[in-house]
């Protein structure tokens, strides 16, 4: 029952309702057209009976019912086009709000949020929302139609309304259970549905583990387990909707039944004419319209489930952003007082003050996730749980979030890569060419463009890149911006020794204007930076060049042994932007 009541839901449905506006009115209206049509046909055709059983004359009566049955076909018509209009636009809007929402909100584990119920909400939820607003509006225009008929039943005659009005109360109490019913079917469906495209996802992004360790049989059997629930989901919806079919079926007969026994009565006591009769019968099966909407209450169902799931990703929280400029500066970068916590509440960073001058190389060393938190506040990529952070004197908090992003590059090190082309993955939606091939040559990566068939034109889908290949175009696509502030994740972990020496050498170079904060763990990287900023836990420890601190064997042991051991340690209960 704690369903059928859902304000956040609701709320969704009727912001989408308002994104379609023009649509949706189109819609009532004519569903409107259709309901005035309906009720005016028992009419028309009582009136055409009672003209052949008098002998009068009948073409005006029959033009009238032709007239009447031709505005309800039209009126259909009409629903149904503005109906897919309206769907498709809704849909639409929603699909680009839930994206927004989870590309804008904070980085998330996929362990954590799980990949399906990220994605379900965008690929099954909005259209399933979309289609709430013309349901409800249907629905709406379906109750008000029969009550319409119910007053007609009553003005043609009141005994015929109270023998209507006795046997159709207990059509409210199937509608209700079946809402109750279905709703809750519904949440469960789509909670299913999440679960199942999430191992499904979950073991596509393992498939070549899982190849090599044979265990191929063994995921097939837990990605199809998550089908039990989804069957029993679903099979609880669909008897929802026949134990209301059933209740309806009965209900109607009933209804028509006891209309009939009293209208008949009516006729044979003078009461009524045999046009009265019929349409009081017809009346009367209007009227039953309002509990004979088991799939529109359905669909209503499935959308505020469908709310329920593109609402989880609005709701994310999305960072604040300001609308100050960025003044001139040489990117300088300061922590005052940062205070940082992983999902656990466990400190990663403890009231650090940490000052990276402006346009010189600084390295960030660690044995733990310290390092991958610098350069995911310098990026901004998270916010401080206390403290703030600053560039050239501005909190990232308080700039632009296009002169941030202009001012500040990011290389991870495992960047994913977007876009038609290899030119876009790296340069983005317009591109330098000279620009684009100074990056290139930067990263190494140059001669690899060379060798493609198209060159930097070449469909990215069509790109086959190891991980070293795909660590240099994301270099790359860093360095393109030409960043006032350059932030480097490890960013050649992945890269063979005389690759990772010529990048390096680029990367541990001060820039003519601007910074550059390194995050590593290797000596050969460390040693050519300006400056260490050495942490040991969540507190720094030292902050000095490389060759100051190399004699503790501390600092040599935050060190990587040898170069590909492998990455600095990630955050714990965060993910890779």
């Amino acid at each position: 029952m704690n369903r059928i009541i859902d304000p956040r839901a609701d709320r969704l449905l009727l912001s989408a309702a308002s994104h379609g506006r023009g649509p949706l009115a189109a819609h009532v209206l004519a569903l409107a057209a259709r309901s005035a049509a309906g009720l005016a046909l028992p009419a028309v055709l009582a009136s055409a009976v009672d003209s052949v059983l008098s002998g009068s004359a009948v073409a005006g009566p029959l033009a009238s019912v032709a007239a009447v049955c031709g505005l309800v076909v039209l009126g259909e018509a009409a629903a149904s086009v503005t109906r897919a209009h309206f769907t498709a636009r809704a849909t639409a809007r929603l699909r680009r709000d839930a994206v927004g929402g989870l590309l804008s909100g904070p980085p998330r584990p996929l362990s954590a949020t799980g990949g399906g119920a990220l994605a379900v909400p965008v690929v099954a939820g909005a259209p399933e929302a979309a289609g709430g607003p013309v349901a409800l509006a249907q629905s709406a225009i379906t109750a008000l139609s029969a009550l319409g008929a119910v007053a007609a039943l009553g003005l043609l005659d009141l005994w015929t309304l109270g023998a209507y009005g006795v046997v159709a109360s207990f059509g409210f109490l199937v509608l209700w259970r079946f809402m109750a019913d279905s709703t809750e079917a519904a949440h469960r469906y789509q909670h299913a549905q999440a679960c199942l495209a999430e191992r499904l996802l979950n073991s596509i992004a393992g498939a070549r583990t899982i190849a090599v360790s044979g265990t191929a049989k063994r995921e097939a059997r837990q990605i199809l387990a998550a089908l039990g629930p989804l069957h029993a989901a679903g099979r609880a919806f669909w008897e929802a909707v026949g134990r209301a079919t059933r209740g309806v079926e009965v209900l109607v007969p009933a209804v028509q039944g006891a209309v009939l026994a009293v209208a008949g009565t009516g006729v044979v006591q003078g009461r009524l004419t045999p046009g009265a009769l019929a349409a009081a019968l017809l009346y009367a099966v209007q009227g039953l319209a309002v509990f004979d909407q088991a799939a529109l209450l359905s669909t209503v169902a499935r959308a505020r489930a469908g709310a329920g799931q593109v609402d989880s990703l609005l709701a994310r929280p999305r960072p604040r952003h300001g609308s100050l400029p960025l003044p001139e500066g040489r990117g300088e970068l300061r922590l005052e007082d940062v205070t940082v916590a992983d999902s656990a509440g466990r400190l990663l960073l403890d009231r650090v003050n940490l000052v990276v001058p402006g346009g010189g190389v600084t390295a960030v060393v660690a044995a733990g996730p310290q390092g991958t938190a610098v350069a995911w506040l310098a990026a901004r990529l998270m916010d401080p749980d206390s403290g703030r952070v600053l560039l050239d004197g501005a909190d990232l908090a308080e700039l632009r979030p296009e002169e941030l992003r202009a001012a500040v590059g990011y290389a991870p090190s495992a960047p994913r890569l977007f876009g038609r082309t290899l030119e876009q993955a790296v340069g983005g939606d317009a591109p330098a060419p000279d620009r684009l091939q100074a990056a290139a040559r930067a990263a190494a990566i140059d001669d690899y463009v060379a060798r493609l068939p198209l060159g930097w034109h070449t469909p990215l889908h069509a790109v086959a890149v190891s991980d070293g290949e795909r660590q240099r175009l994301g270099i790359a696509r860093a360095l393109f911006r030409e960043p006032r502030l350059l932030v480097a994740e490890d960013a050649t972990s992945n890269l063979d020794t005389v690759t990772e020496r010529l990048v390096n050498r680029v990367l541990t170079v001060a820039p003519r204007r601007g910074s550059r904060l390194l995050v590593t763990r290797r000596a050969s990287v460390a040693a050519r930076a300006d400056l260490v900023v050495w942490f040991d836990g969540p507190r720094i420890r030292g902050v000095a060049p490389h060759r100051v601190l190399v004699s503790d064997p501390d600092y040599r042991a935050a060190l990587a042994q040898a170069p590909g051991s492998g990455p600095a340690p990630r955050l714990a209960g965060r993910a890779e932007p």
